[in-house]
């Protein structure tokens, strides 16, 4: 298997492992605010926040190789139309931060730090998308909106 193909994929598999952890520590988090155990709450906040820096930098590990061996190596070995979002453990994420925002919003001032250290991770999680995009697509849509005049970085914007 081609190098960078091989960075792509364990870059993500790992990504994947992660975000898996990410949503055992929110409903870890969502336990203990239930609970109102408030230290915990925070712990799980802050270890939610560090799998977010590191997902992020699984994101830019996977994609350390060059916009040759990306165009012609790593891009024509996707399915069209490919997004990462397809991905169930993705999805379950996504749900699962979506379906928490009641609690996030009703937090109680104790947690207020801990919320913004997990939302400038996220904020990080994402940027670190939008560098691979830049890196690779440029000015191009992504596979997911091939046919759109939005560029891959817009859309993640």
């Amino acid at each position: 298997m081609d190098n960078a193909l091989a960075r792509w994929a364990a870059g993500h598999h790992l990504f994947i492992i992660f975000i898996q952890g990410l949503s055992i520590g929110l409903n870890r988090f969502e336990i203990a605010c239930s609970q109102d155990r408030l230290a915990d709450a925070e712990r799980e906040l802050r270890d939610a926040a560090e799998i977010l820096r590191i997902s992020a930098t699984a994101m830019k590990f996977a994609a350390d190789f060059s916009e040759d061996n990306y165009s012609d190596t790593v891009r024509p070995s996707m399915p069209d139309r490919f997004s990462g979002l397809d991905m169930v453990d993705h999805q379950d994420m996504l749900r699962e931060m979506k379906r928490m925002k009641p609690v996030f919003d009703t937090l109680p001032p104790e947690l207020s730090e801990a919320k913004a250290v997990l939302m400038r991770a996220l904020a990080d999680a994402y940027d670190s998308h939008v560098f691979v995009c830049d890196q690779f697509v440029g000015d191009q849509s992504s596979l997911r909106t091939s046919g759109t005049t939005n560029s891959a970085h817009d859309t993640l914007n």
